[in-house]
């Protein structure tokens, strides 16, 4: 059975307004819903199947084996629609079944009976070889064309620097990436093009494409093919060229399946950067508490992005000496920051490649481990979770000063400890230096030994790193850039570093990790987990100038990782109280930890975390908005 020709009628009350019209693109309002339409293919002059006025539909394609269409089949099709955080009632009205152009189409008398106690119309067409690879979901029939229809979502935390037009080919391979500039309804926001996930629901996830359905933004330090990078500085991305390759971090996730929606903001220059220190562009805003905290940095744009949306799965982002785990912390998502070199950094802009790594940031557990194990293919083979013998509370670093942040941390810890079968130990670093130091170092304390090595190493290269930046530039324009002060202060430091005094300070880092790891960790006889603290918890207001910069020690926390090369992962596990200024009202921060293994065993940590979530009962996701 078929349509008659010409079918474009709406559901009652529906409303519908074009609002723009392209040959190449099209924005229709549904219900005061926005989304942009992409023409995929021309309708067969045979079909019979035309359209005086933009008629949005639903795309079924048929796959090759289904030869007839049944009301279980139907049945099974019309809930996973309904699962698709993206389908209306608009698009569900009419079902435009596509075939193969040698392949027969038929459906049971109960299957139109179903649909026409539904009230849904339907057709079929066929549009030759490759029907079956069309996406499935919310389209447009216009002009005998068939147009694919991607919700219009605002991006009211201003987390994104740039949208990206969605890429018709739903499993297209290095595809060239291109900025929509669409603006959102609210003031000064851009509007991002989400697809329906119908067909990952409808198919169910392949070996293939195991993340199918999925959607991910990327900080805009990493290489897209087609696009400019600008690390939120203007004059960065005024010098900056096109990409002729995508980053092997984000590409990773493409093949496997999952859509890019775009590049989000981050500390300009991938420094320090507070919102009252940013000149050049916006900062993300962080949704948690009175929403006028700050997002921290420099992540700051990922990790908002999925504290804000529902919409989107994941985001990538980097941390060198912090920059995915403040984020995480003040966002309250899950992060992972992965085994040294165990996702390649080409296409990453670097500040440090000693220290600089992706990281991933989720809502939920259960995500992060499945993007993990795609993650890693090619460098780590899923195993069973190897059995933790010692599990560290370094008393350096313990307790913080927030007390309500302790109390949820130690139930926490207790939960770990008695999930793992193994004590807490309450070791003292500095200590355990002391009474156990690496061979000629003297009488120096570690605190001593470590006291210039950032300086000496990490600000030696984040100077270094921009040589060609600055020189570049000064080629085109006969003056400087513009970079914030912060980035001038740390520049300064940096430049004036020895190559003597640079590779003593990469020695220091060497000898501290090996010492760290065979003393501390005890990585030759124990599987160890070190529990580290992000920061102590408390407000920290968007409109509130930072303290003046003081340069950093190498004996901080958050130099644990990457000193060591170790994967961790920030948790989060609850909430703090506090009176909020902005909303004179009592609110929300997240509290969480991080929870450090040894080299190599990501998987296993993420396995860990994700059993002890389960068997004491806690949350294994988060929520989007003011609370977790």
């Amino acid at each position: 059975m078929q349509l008659s020709p010409g079918f474009n009628r709406l559901p009652s009350g529906a409303d519908m307004n074009l609002e723009l019209m392209y040959p190449d693109r099209a924005i229709i309002a549904l219900d005061d819903l926005n989304y942009l339409c992409l023409p995929i293919t021309k309708l067969p002059k045979d079909s019979g199947i035309c359209s005086a006025i933009p008629t949005p539909v639903t795309v079924v394609p048929l796959p090759t084996a289904q030869k007839t269409l049944t009301k279980h089949w139907l049945d099974a099709m019309l809930k996973a629609c309904q699962g698709d955080d993206e389908f209306t009632k608009v698009f569900g009205s009419v079902l435009l079944f596509t075939i193969g152009k040698q392949q027969a189409f038929s459906i049971h008398a109960d299957a139109v009976d179903a649909l026409q106690n539904r009230n849904i119309q339907f057709s079929h067409v066929s549009i030759g070889v490759g029907a079956d690879r069309l996406a499935s979901g919310p389209h447009l029939i216009y002009n005998s064309k068939l147009w694919q229809a991607f919700r219009l979502h605002d991006d009211i935390s201003g987390a994104f620097q740039i949208a990206l037009r969605p890429t018709s080919d739903c499993n297209s391979r290095d595809p060239t990436y291109q900025k929509m500039s669409i603006s959102g309804k609210s003031y000064q926001t851009i509007a991002v093009a989400v697809p329906s996930r119908s067909q990952s629901l409808m198919t169910g996830a392949s070996a293939k494409y195991p993340l199918a359905g999925m959607r991910f933004a990327v900080k805009d330090l990493f290489r897209m093919k087609g696009l400019k990078t600008s690390l939120c500085n203007r004059a960065y991305l005024d010098i900056n060229q096109r990409a002729d390759r995508t980053a092997a971090a984000v590409s990773v996730f493409v093949d496997a399946g999952a859509h890019v929606l775009g590049m989000t903001k981050l500390s300009s220059m991938i420094s320090r950067e507070e919102p009252t220190e940013a000149v050049d562009y916006h900062m993300a805003f962080n949704p948690r508490g009175d929403g006028y905290q700050s997002p921290a940095g420099s992540s700051s744009g990922s990790a908002a992005a999925v504290a804000s949306y529902p919409w989107i799965d994941f985001a990538i982002g980097t941390d060198t000496s912090g920059s995915g785990r403040r984020p995480a912390l003040v966002n309250g998502v899950f992060q992972l920051r992965p085994t040294h070199d165990a996702i390649k950094l080409c296409g990453m802009t670097p500040t440090f490649l000693d220290w600089d790594t992706p990281c991933l940031f989720a809502r939920d557990i259960t995500s992060l481990k499945q993007l993990a194990t795609v993650w890693y293919a090619s460098y780590l083979q899923p195993t069973c979770r190897s059995k933790t013998t010692r599990f560290i509370l370094p008393s350096d670093y313990f307790p913080v000063q927030n007390t309500d942040q302790m109390r949820i941390v130690n139930e926490f810890l207790n939960d770990f400890s008695t999930f793992l079968k193994v004590e807490l130990s309450t070791v003292s670093i500095a200590e355990c230096w002391k009474s156990s130091p690496p061979p000629d170092v003297g009488s120096q304390s570690v605190q001593e030994y470590l006291a210039d090595t950032v300086v000496n190493t990490y600000y030696h290269d984040f100077y270094h790193s921009t040589d060609a930046f600055r020189s570049r530039y000064r080629k085109n324009y006969s003056k400087e850039p513009f970079v914030t002060p912060f980035n001038h202060w740390r520049w300064n430091l940096g430049k004036q570093v020895s190559e003597a005094d640079y590779r003593e300070g990469l020695e220091r880092l060497s000898v501290y990790k090996r010492w760290f790891l065979d003393v501390v960790m005890k990585q030759h006889t124990h599987q160890s987990l070190l529990i580290l603290p992000v920061a102590n918890v408390e407000p920290n207001y968007r409109d509130s100038p930072p303290p003046q910069p003081v340069r950093q020690e190498g004996f901080d926390q958050l130099f644990i990782p990457p000193i060591l090369g170790s994967p961790d992962i920030f948790v989060p596990l609850g909430e703090c109280e506090y009176e909020s200024r902005i909303s004179c009202q009592r609110e929300f921060l997240p509290v969480g930890i991080d929870i450090v293994g040894l080299p190599g065993q990501d998987l296993a940590l993420i396995q860990a975390v994700q059993e002890c979530l389960i068997a004491c009962r806690r949350p294994v996701k988060v929520q989007t908005g003011s609370r977790i």
